[in-house]
């Protein structure tokens, strides 16, 4: 998502549905005091977002041009570290939660970013990379559709075997920047997700290593009266200050 670029109208769409996903899947993550970590932070654009969410943020890039970009781009005052994901030179739990972005990395190299990340979170850890076996790649293959993804990425089977041996929670979601299909898979509850994540463009793989620190629900939806969809993480707010 951070490396996408936002010169047209397909990529800003691009960039909002990953956004969307990302808010989505961390929504549960309690913001209070807590820092948040962002591996592979590209040029800056998700720890914008990330801060307006409530979270304390840091970023890390190898690249200097992107430290650089990160550091413009980024909330005043964000510190930016210089580090490889597979080396980051802070200590154990260091931070509450982690996201950290996959590019075109082998196995060794994932194994050892995951380890990573996995070391310096206490509470979570969100893995998103570009899915290779996309719906949306194999449209493009085929010359259907002109929207083309920043990398080759990452097969899903390649990034849960990373995480296989992590004796916790795991839990797998995406985006599908394919409107109708999207539609069809939300129809589905549980098993739509999971086609989602198998078969969108962006998928996301959450590790919740301490399930009981997570819950806190941060969005707010106003003049709701309906139920709530299954695991909403949303507050009530009516008229008249009654909840």
């Amino acid at each position: 998502m951070h490396e996408l670029p936002h010169d047209n109208d397909q990529d800003r769409w691009m960039w909002t549905c990953c956004a969307a996903a990302l808010q989505a899947d961390i929504a549960s993550w309690r913001r209070r005091n807590t820092r948040l970590l962002e591996i592979n932070c590209g040029k800056g654009l998700c720890l914008q977002m990330l801060w307006e969410c409530g979270f304390d943020v840091t970023g890390t890039a190898a690249s200097p041009d992107e430290r650089s970009a990160a550091a413009a781009n980024a909330p005043y005052g964000t510190e930016i570290l210089a580090a490889s994901d597979d080396d980051i030179p802070v200590e154990t739990d260091a931070f509450d939660w982690v996201i950290l972005h996959l590019g075109e990395h082998d196995a060794a190299q994932m194994r050892q970013a995951v380890k990573e990340a996995v070391r310096i979170a206490s509470r979570g850890v969100v893995i998103s990379f570009w899915n290779r076996s996309s719906l949306l790649r194999a449209l493009h293959a085929f010359g259907w559709s002109r929207i083309t993804l920043p990398c080759r990425g990452l097969y899903v089977w390649q990034v849960l075997a990373a995480v296989r041996d992590l004796p916790c929670k795991k839990r797998l979601n995406g985006c599908l920047p394919l409107p109708l299909v999207s539609g069809l898979f939300s129809l589905l509850g549980g098993a739509g997700r999971i086609c989602t994540a198998l078969l969108g463009a962006w998928t996301l793989l959450r590790i919740n290593l301490d399930p009981a620190a997570s819950g806190t629900p941060l969005g707010l939806r106003t003049g709701h009266t309906g139920p709530l969809a299954q695991g909403a993480a949303v507050m009530e707010c009516r008229a008249g200050g009654k909840n």
